[in-house]
């Protein structure tokens, strides 16, 4: 429910195809589908801000750069 509330997306939260544990799994895709597509519409920055703000777990998914560069990996001398 917080997830849908930051999206905007209150119509997922109305969907019967995602009303339940096995509506969502049977429905997989297409959830995966409408929560991409909302995340395509802002930046990761304001995503984690919004998410943090609204106490929804969540993290970057980072490519090979921006992992390396990590300061928690640079500090454990990681790389």
């Amino acid at each position: 429910e917080k997830l849908c509330g930051v999206l905007g997306r209150p119509d997922i939260l109305a969907d019967p195809d995602f009303a339940t544990n096995d509506a969502r799994t049977t429905n997989a895709d297409r959830l995966a589908h409408e929560m991409e597509f909302s995340l395509r519409q802002g930046t990761v920055a304001r995503w984690m801000e919004a998410l943090d703000a609204a106490g929804v777990p969540n993290g970057p998914i980072n490519d090979v750069r921006q992992a390396l560069n990590d300061p928690h990996v640079r500090s454990r001398n990681m790389v």
